[in-house]
């Protein structure tokens, strides 16, 4: 729920005996407020959560003082090479999501599948670069795709909406 570049998501975890509340805020909006130094980061999220209805703001207003954490959303280019030589990237190493669609450990999974498959018993040291570079071919525009999708997602709907790449939410290719 939210509008614009503000979003808060919650979702139950541990058999739902507690429950993940998620407030997406613009960095910023942190930074000036620790700068000026207004207290624990519950009362950091209250303030900045002011807009919110007041629902919401009961919501955010239950969440333990001790466990309420704020930290940024940290993004990187595309890398232009995840592998060299025998030596390979992959997960978040390779290509970092933001968490706007779910993928970090589903994109993790493929990698580790991929070189599995790529990387039979009996593989030499000799075939290693040409299957690594095989598994960088196979892996790396499925994965940045991905990444663009999530840029895209962590826009406010209206930016997402004019996005050009918007086609790229619906690949599963």
């Amino acid at each position: 729920m939210g509008t614009g570049v503000r979003r808060l998501v919650c979702y139950p975890c541990a058999g739902n005996k507690t429950t993940n509340c998620i407030y997406l805020h613009p960095t910023h909006e942190s930074k000036s407020h620790r700068a000026q130094g207004k207290g624990s980061e519950k009362q950091l999220m209250l303030l900045i959560a002011s807009e919110f209805a007041l629902p919401v703001k009961a919501i955010l207003e239950k969440a333990p003082e001790d466990e309420t954490r704020i930290w940024p959303l940290l993004d990187l280019p595309e890398l232009p090479t995840w592998v060299n030589g025998k030596l390979a990237l992959l997960g978040d190493a390779a290509h970092p999501f933001l968490p706007h669609r779910g993928e970090g450990a589903a994109q993790a999974i493929e990698d580790a599948v991929s070189l599995g498959v790529l990387f039979p018993y009996g593989t030499t040291v000799d075939e290693v670069p040409e299957r690594l570079a095989l598994y960088q071919k196979c892996r790396k525009e499925r994965a940045t795709r991905i990444q663009v999708a999530s840029r895209i997602n962590s826009q406010p709907m209206e930016v997402q909406r004019k996005s050009p790449n918007l086609h790229f939410l619906f690949i599963t290719h």
